[in-house]
């Protein structure tokens, strides 16, 4: 998204949006569709948009698949491609939106909705299930392609914890803190309990969790305890509200001493 000059991410897709989304794709784009060395872009396109004058322009739409010789030359020469174009195609935004397309981009008026902007330092980088959390969003509030409203959404508040950054250091935290004199004596059981972590206060408290895969009641409630025990948690901020990412723990009891 390009917005008073700064270029940002945008974490919406309009695209999707259009009536005929169905012809938004890969196939239909670009002539060279072949498939290549290529980012997590599930879309297999990368479109820049732009807010000029309170109207939302599209301005371009980029294959995502970058050029590499790392793929098999003889591939793209057998569909007439030249290695070097893959990764610079541009889809024809004139044949594609012929009734809104204006001196060189499009206006989007499809969009109606919500769209959402990243402002500041990038303060959590995740790459699954949500976009990854900078320190303010911008909110657009968006009707036919005009924007009516715009809101700053803090999530500054977000914090990251040691054990979220560092596995091992969660590992050895769950290990040593297991208590075996809460267990049975004479019990010999090896095996793991999962404890799902749902969400946590603002001071990184955690302070809701299940067993999701359990073994019996005794050793269901020690794992329980030692994963509530744990220190600090991430507190997360998203678009301006509290946001709680799952987060499933296994908890190994090896009865040996020796614990995995």
């Amino acid at each position: 998204m390009i917005y008073k000059g700064d270029t940002t991410f945008l974490f919406t897709y309009p695209l999707e949006w259009y009536p005929n989304c169905e012809l938004i794709n890969k196939k239909n784009l670009f002539k060279s569709n072949i498939d290549g060395f290529s980012t997590d872009c599930w879309r297999g396109y990368i479109a820049t948009w732009e807010i000029t004058d309170n109207e939302l322009y599209l301005t371009k739409i980029e294959n995502d698949t970058y050029r590499s010789y790392i793929n098999d030359p003889v591939a793209y020469n057998n569909v007439g491609i030249e290695i070097d174009s893959v990764g610079s195609e541009f889809a024809d935004l004139e044949s594609l939106f012929p009734d809104s397309y204006i001196n060189g981009k499009v206006r989007a008026d499809w969009v109606n909705g919500k769209l959402f902007v990243s402002q500041g330092k990038l303060l959590l980088e995740i790459n699954v299930d949500f976009p990854s959390i900078y320190e303010r969003e911008i909110e657009f509030t968006v009707v036919n392609g005009f924007i009516i409203g715009s809101a700053l959404l803090d999530n500054s508040k977000s914090k990251r914890s040691k054990y979220t950054e560092d596995l091992k250091l969660l590992s050895d935290f769950i290990s040593s803190n297991i208590n075996y004199d809460n267990l049975p004596k004479s019990d010999t059981i090896k095996g793991r309990v999962v404890v799902s972590i749902f969400s946590s206060d603002d001071n990184g408290k955690i302070d809701s969790v299940t067993v999701t895969r359990g073994i019996n009641e005794i050793y269901d409630r020690e794992a329980v305890r030692v994963v509530k025990s744990i220190p600090e948690w991430d507190v997360l901020y998203w678009h301006g509200e509290k946001f709680n990412c799952i987060w499933n723990i296994p908890v190994t009891f090896n009865k040996t001493g020796k614990n995995e």
